[in-house]
């Protein structure tokens, strides 16, 4: 029962998922004490602490702000924790970093614009505190309220109250005067709190990255413009929005540059120039139809990226280079009207002094429209990229499918077919018709047979219990005639290795040894 009571515990005290974890997680807030505590009060907060958990009470402070983190994780484990913390002097200047110096709201703000009324209440006091307490509400309050980054403005103004925290010496000078006031064995040194102000602000700004990060995988151009727009005012060190421009911005264009190889393989496939004139025209109309669909996912991305990144640049300069191959198609296929059109886009989309810019120019003069060009500098084309990449030129006569020519996969498999839709449906209206007039005329009856309406017939259920018993008389047979097993075996039914015969050996004479004398040469013979 202890464990599954500390499980409870844990679970309630865990944060919501859209708050302020530093803040929600804080030593100062485990203790029920404000940012400005001296190291008296932090030992009496945690004996009166455990002495409530020892008698089996939850205790609770006016300062939880619990409409904004959730409850308070106040076991003994976390009480140990938050102590441990406070001693050690840079993360004591962390803790009072993201937790509020005077006393916490406790009055819930369910709107953004209520919160908007609270941030502005405290900016009303006087000093870096209430600066600090108004940009740490609004960080809070958004992650709450508005996780999702459905209020820019909100956002861009939390922001700024902590680029204006971040830039105010005075407060930064407040975290170290604080340690010497609270009496604590190891003050914090000034280089502890300006590591403190540099790591800041990725702390501040990880819950907009994050979220933008993850609207990139998932192709979400337009919500990963926002945070990324957001990030960008947000005052960040260069080295730091690099790195989260990186983040947003590299999924983004792995994604369009995809999607432009899909609109164009048709056109680069292999075999594509042994069809013939009309098949290859459907195809490059409809390479252009599906490009056509890709220009507010290319604007979306300028919005992501910039107009002046290198990113924007590669994206447009493939993009370029695929339309200069598709109006090559064009003009092979015998389509000069369209070879020109697509022409003239591509140069507004490649980047100036590109090579992709020159080879344009230099088709545009093959195909006999002269010499057309735009300002070659950088801020022009800038300026008018997104415009140009979201813009859809339209051409009436152009790019219409040739019916001598086979037909695309797409078109075929186009589920805005009018003429197909129209012929199903006259197809199962005239079915349906020939039904009714078959069945009006007697062919074919589909009316159901009625049903009986009376009582259902009688049914003798009765068992019959007449049951003619078997004949039981069964003829014993004889018993078996067994020999007793004290009666031997006859001679034929032995069993192998029982009863053997030993065989006698016959006893042979041996005759006995004859000694043969051997001659001796040398000796004397006897008379």
């Amino acid at each position: 029962m202890a464990l599954l009571k500390l499980f409870k515990e844990r679970v309630e005290a865990r944060p919501a998922p859209g708050v302020f974890r530093p803040a929600a997680r804080g030593a100062f807030r485990a203790l029920g004490l404000a940012a400005t505590a001296a190291r008296g009060e932090v030992f009496d907060a945690a004996s009166a602490v455990r002495l409530a958990l020892k008698l089996g009470v939850r205790k609770t402070f006016e300062a939880d702000a619990a409409w904004l983190f959730g409850p308070a994780a106040r076991g003994e484990s976390d009480v140990r924790d938050a102590v441990g913390r406070l001693s050690e002097p840079a993360q004591r200047a962390r803790e009072r970093l993201f937790w509020f110096h005077a006393r916490a709201p406790h009055a819930p703000a369910r709107t953004v614009a209520e919160l908007a009324r609270a941030v502005d209440a405290l900016l009303a006091g006087e000093g870096p505190e209430a600066l600090h307490d108004a940009a740490l509400l609004s960080l809070c309050g958004l992650l709450r309220l508005d996780p999702t980054l459905h209020d820019p403005e909100a956002w861009r103004r939390a922001f700024e109250l902590w680029r204006r925290l971040f830039a105010c010496e005075e407060f930064w000078s407040l975290l170290v005067a604080a340690d010497l006031k609270g009496d604590y064995e190891q003050p914090v040194t000034f280089g502890e709190v300006e590591e403190l102000r540099q790591d800041a602000p990725r702390v501040v700004s990880a819950h907009v990255a994050a979220f933008g990060g993850e609207a990139a995988r998932r192709g979400r151009l337009r919500v990963a413009a926002r945070a990324a727009s957001l990030l960008r005012g947000a005052g960040l060190p260069v080295a730091l929005l690099r790195e989260y421009e990186n983040e947003l911005v590299g999924p983004a264009e792995d994604a369009v540059t995809e999607e432009l190889a899909g609109a164009f393989a048709w056109v680069e496939g292999p075999g594509f120039g042994a069809r013939t004139d009309a098949t290859r025209r459907n195809h490059c109309n409809e390479a252009w139809r599906k490009f056509d669909k890709l220009r507010p996912r290319l604007a979306e991305f300028v919005e992501l990226a910039g107009e002046d990144s290198y990113a924007t640049r590669r994206v447009f300069e493939q993009a370029a280079s695929k339309l200069l191959r598709l109006a090559v198609s064009f003009e092979e296929a015998g389509r000069r009207p369209e070879a020109l059109f697509v022409c003239r886009t591509a140069l507004a989309l490649a980047p100036p002094g590109s090579d992709e810019t020159h080879a344009v120019e230099a088709r545009l003069v093959a195909l006999g429209a002269g010499e057309e060009s735009r300002a070659p500098s950088w801020g022009g084309y800038a300026g008018a990229l997104a415009g140009e990449a979201s813009a859809e030129r339209s051409a009436s006569k152009l790019f219409r499918d040739d019916l001598k020519g086979d037909k695309t996969v797409a078109a075929v498999s186009d589920a805005s077919d009018t003429h197909g839709c129209l012929t199903t449906a006259a197809v199962y209206a005239v079915f349906v018709l020939a039904c009714f007039g078959l069945q009006w005329c007697g062919v074919i009856k589909t009316r159901p047979l009625r049903t009986p309406t009376g009582p259902p017939p009688t049914m003798n259920i009765r068992p019959n219990l007449n049951f003619v018993i078997p004949n039981m008389n069964y003829t014993i047979p004889p018993p078996l005639n067994l020999r007793p097993y004290t009666e031997p075996p006859p001679r034929g039914t032995r069993q192998p290795g029982t009863g053997k015969r030993r065989r006698r050996r016959e006893e042979v004479p041996v005759p006995p040894p004859t000694v043969e004398r051997v001659r001796n040469a040398n000796a004397t013979p006897r008379e």
